[in-house]
């Protein structure tokens, strides 16, 4: 009896530990394309960073 309750322990733990697995590749899904989306923002702040510096010093601006 004592056995069994342990099979279905473990039974119970294999399932949870399968069901976070999918849950962590889900939320690694969902990240990627967000991480690929602050990235471009980062560049493009970099670029509007550039551009207000240039015109705060008074030299011409190049076009983006």
């Amino acid at each position: 009896m004592a056995q069994d309750t342990l099979l279905q322990k473990l039974d119970e733990a294999a399932g949870r530990a399968k069901q976070l697995v999918k849950e962590n590749n889900e939320a690694t899904a969902k990240i990627q394309p967000l991480e690929r989306e602050a990235s471009e923002l980062r560049s493009i702040i970099s670029l509007a960073v550039s551009k207000v510096d240039e015109m705060l010093k008074g030299e011409p601006v190049s076009p983006a």
